[in-house]
């Protein structure tokens, strides 16, 4: 290699073309490269030398060119410097660029993490729906932000006409009032309630002017949404209720006293726990709807919503106290029947008068019902095939069906 000039193109007797990629190389800003290439006896074209990974593209072989003339030109030691100094140069490259490659993945891979515990933070605050129907109705779960309203509904549209609490004055005993909204506000904590939102609704702001400002519709977990209806529910247990407590301390105001013997007697007359063979329920306790979606079927829909919230806790057994006929018959409808009766004619106070003196027609009884949770109805049965669709499904001859029994011993031995 001592004294062995590096080449250039005017001493070369062929053309400076490469003959299995037909580069013309004279022009080419790596023909110094190729020359020094060339000079320490390696192929002509290198993938190296045209700055091209071996990864990338497969060599491509030429023989190095004849040499007409070497005077006037580096020595071999120069020519043996530049070579090492550009093959460290391309190693270098490709360990950076390698490098660079495997730190796009690993952030790739953290910003996938990311976005997954983001997706599954969201989920986990957004609300369950259980079912909607054809009116544009959703039947979901009730979050800690609705509480509050929830309450103002159930005192401005169930107190004043709930059969047992409009027959003992309930709302002018605001002692009474307060300590009904802490039970029920208790009881909603337990996290088993369910709310019926209007999906269809829209809420219409105004300028400073009195003009309607138009609105975005925004997803119901971000923007507001319209109530109009809720069941509270809670699971009872039998090991809680064994417990001995006193109650006295949660019952304040004597409307609140009346109301809640009458329900305490229906509860201490049977066992439902013994009487339904289980150890845990879901108690129905209060279920409300807004006079101007009433008669629309919601009321039935959010008892059998409750069916699903108890599928999904694996709750065997619905208990709830109703007191009113059209309540008991909605009940009757989700399979819940009467373990427990009291007439109202029947229950007087200390003084021997009517407690509830105005019950309405058709109520008579305040009854305590239960029944069995049972499992979800199966799914309807796909439609029968058309013409057309049969004609396309493939005749098996009986020749067929032998090969392929043939075949299946055949396996099977083998």
């Amino acid at each position: 290699m001592e004294g062995l000039p590096v080449l250039s193109s005017p001493l070369f007797e062929s053309e400076n073309i490469c003959e299995n990629c037909s580069v013309n190389l004279e022009n080419s800003d790596l023909f110094k490269s190729c020359c020094i290439v060339a000079t320490s006896q390696r192929d002509w074209c290198t993938p190296s030398a045209r700055g091209i990974y071996e990864d990338d593209l497969p060599s491509c072989r030429a023989r190095p060119p004849q040499i007409k003339d070497l005077s006037g030109f580096m020595s071999a030691d120069s020519a043996d410097d530049s070579i090492i100094s550009i093959s460290s140069e391309v190693n270098m490259s490709k360990r950076l660029r390698l490098e660079e490659y495997r730190a796009n993945l690993n952030k790739d891979e953290e910003l996938l993490v990311e976005d997954s515990i983001a997706i599954q933070l969201r989920r986990i605050k957004l609300p369950l729906v259980w079912k909607r129907n054809a009116q544009g109705i959703r039947f979901q779960d009730l979050k800690e932000q609705y509480y509050d309203e929830v309450l103002n509904m159930l005192k401005e549209y169930y107190l004043p006409n709930d059969l047992l609490y409009k027959n003992t004055d309930f709302l002018n005993d605001e002692v009474s009032v307060e300590c009904y909204l802490q039970r029920v506000l208790a009881q909603l904590k337990n996290c088993c309630s369910i709310i019926a939102v209007d999906e269809n609704y829209v809420f219409e702001e105004f300028d400073e002017d009195g003009n309607v400002i138009p609105i975005i519709k925004k997803p119901f977990e971000e923007g507001k949404i319209k109530i109009v209806g809720v069941l509270v529910m809670k699971i009872l247990t039998k090991r809680e209720l064994d417990r001995v407590f006193s109650s006295i301390k949660m019952i304040q105001g004597d409307a609140m006293k009346k109301c809640l013997d009458i329900k305490i007697a229906l509860t201490r007359r049977v066992d439902v726990f013994e009487k339904m063979d289980c150890e845990n329920v879901l108690r129905y306790y209060e279920m409300c709807v807004i006079p101007e979606y009433r008669h629309r079927g919601i009321g039935y829909q959010l008892l059998d919503a409750g069916l699903y919230v108890a599928r999904s806790l694996n709750v065997p057994v619905i208990v709830g106290i109703f007191s009113n006929g059209p309540l008991q018959k909605l009940a009757s409808r989700i399979g819940m029947k009467p373990i427990n009766e009291i007439n109202y004619c029947d229950w007087r106070d200390e003084e021997n008068e009517l407690v509830f003196d105005d019950p309405g027609a058709g109520n008579y009884t305040c009854a305590l019902m239960a029944g069995y949770v049972q499992p979800p109805p199966p799914p309807p049965p796909p439609p029968p095939l058309t013409p057309e669709e049969l004609a396309k499904i493939p005749k098996v001859t009986r020749a067929a069906r032998q090969e392929a029994l043939t075949k299946n011993r055949a396996l099977t031995k083998s």
